[in-house]
């Protein structure tokens, strides 16, 4: 508890020098505070949950100097966050266009989270029209600098053909890579699609073998006629 105290007064002190770094984490600071108290309010209170807060609110107010005035790309994402999924007690609506608009001006600026969620909005028509191809290629931006959810979703469009051709094998890789990154959110999913899509191309692979080596038994079975000779009449009948 100190040692935030402390932690804020020093951002503080930074924020009023126009510190744009100081501002986005001294708001980080006090949306992860305001969220503390409303979970701890717990459900019998859920209805303070909706009511305008001071902290939330001059969060609001630092993401915004920091993100317009100061073109921070982590102040962007955080308002894209609250855009996206609404912060009525500092004051924000939910609204996915406006969401759409300012994690992008955060993706142009390769801040790989924002390039992250903007992939998820278009892929899922939140906000702009749906379109997988972009996904496929803001995914693919992210999964270059280590992404691993970018990486799981990459596998999910190859799986599906959304944005890319159909690619088992390349479905394959990324919920491989997905998995073997470690991250709790995403690898524990990712190394069961690789496990489950490894299995259904076996088991295809078997079924498909079994009806070729059925289809050449039946092949070899026409080729040597009904009574056990090969098609196209005996030896017998062949002319002197």
């Amino acid at each position: 508890q100190g040692d935030e105290r402390a932690s804020e007064a020093w951002l503080r002190r930074a924020a009023k020098e126009e510190c744009r770094d100081a501002m986005w984490i001294l708001a980080k600071l006090l949306v992860e505070r305001e969220d503390r108290k409303q979970a701890a309010l717990g459900r019998q209170q859920a209805g303070l949950l909706e009511s305008p807060s001071r902290g939330m609110a001059e969060a609001v107010g630092l993401l915004k100097r920091a993100a317009f005035k100061q073109d921070s790309k982590e102040a962007y994402y955080y308002l894209g966050l609250m855009h996206e999924y609404g912060k009525p007690q500092g004051g924000v609506e939910q609204d996915l266009e406006e969401a759409h608009r300012i994690y992008r001006k955060a993706a142009r600026q390769g801040y790989v989270p924002a390039v992250y969620n903007l992939g998820l909005m278009v892929a899922y028509g939140r906000g702009a029209e749906q379109d997988y191809k972009e996904a496929f290629t803001l995914f693919s931006e992210a999964a270059e600098r280590s992404h691993a959810p970018s990486m799981y979703y990459l596998g999910v469009l190859a799986l599906y053909g959304h944005g890319c051709p159909v690619d088992y094998n390349s479905a394959l890789l990324w919920f491989a890579q997905a998995a073997g990154m470690g991250d709790p959110t995403v690898s524990p999913k990712a190394e069961a699609a690789r496990a489950e899509l490894e299995m259904a191309l076996l088991e295809a692979k078997q079924v498909n073998d079994r009806l070729l080596e059925q289809f050449e038994t039946l092949q070899h079975q026409s080729d040597r006629g009904p009574e056990g000779g090969y098609g196209g009449g005996g030896w017998d009948e062949v002319g002197p």
